[in-house]
Formats: C-alpha cells, sequence, structure tokens
C-alpha cells in the first residue's frame, strides 16, 4: 500500500498495488492443464479417427470379399451355362448330320408337294 488512512492524495495516484502473485500462479497452472488437456483430446480424437477408419476398411474388406465370391458365382453359372449351350449345340449339329446321311442314302423320289396355307373358316 502506498498511502495510509487520512493521507491526502491526487488525482491518479496509484494508492496500492495488489499481490497477483498466486493469481499468476493459479493462471500458469491453469495454462498447463488446459494445454495437457487439449493434447489428451487431440490423442482422443485421433484414436477415434484411427478406430472409425479401420472399421471402414475391415467393412470395405468385406464387401469386397462378397463381391468376389458373387462374381465368381456368376462366372460359374456363366461357364455352366456355356458347357450347356454347347452341349445342345453338339446334339444338334449330330442330329443334323444324320439326317443329311439319311437324306444322301435314301433320297426322295419326287418332290415333296409345296406347303399350303390353312383355309380360313366359312363365315
Amino acid at each position: 500500500m502506498y498511502v495510509n488512512v487520512g493521507d491526502t492524495v491526487k488525482r491518479g495516484q496509484v494508492l496500492a498495488k495488489e499481490d497477483t502473485f498466486e493469481a499468476d500462479q493459479a493462471l500458469t497452472g491453469a495454462q498447463t492443464q488446459l494445454a495437457t488437456n487439449q493434447s489428451q483430446l487431440e490423442q482422443v480424437l485421433h484414436d477415434v479417427t484411427i478406430t472409425q477408419s479401420r472399421r471402414i476398411l475391415a467393412r470395405d474388406r468385406d464387401i469386397q470379399g462378397n463381391t468376389k465370391r458373387v462374381e465368381a458365382t456368376r462366372h460359374s453359372a456363366d461357364e455352366y451355362a456355356v458347357r450347356q449351350a454347347q452341349k445342345q449345340l453338339d446334339t444338334e449339329e449330330r442330329a443334323l448330320q444324320q439326317a443329311i446321311a439319311a437324306c444322301e442314302l435314301n433320297p426322295p423320289r419326287r418332290p415333296l408337294p409345296p406347303r399350303q396355307r390353312p383355309r380360313p373358316p366359312a363365315g
């Protein structure tokens, strides 16, 4: 304190000075704690981001695996359909060859008549 009770003072004169040591110490401690808390928060957010990224990656890998299995199944089905179609084609080619051979061995004696359209019913 710069003045005592009853002293004459002038306008703007400093009357007393407050000791801020304890307040400064508390402020420094609070700032240190804030920095620590912010660092911990950043680490938690980082960990959460990594965890979420790992979950997304695992989900994407599952989707990719499922897609590969579906594509493999479709491919197998397509291959089966091609084999079946080839068998059918082979069967029909043999039947055609047999029909050609039968015609060569037994040619028709007279020409076949032209195909006639059925007459419409009388109305």
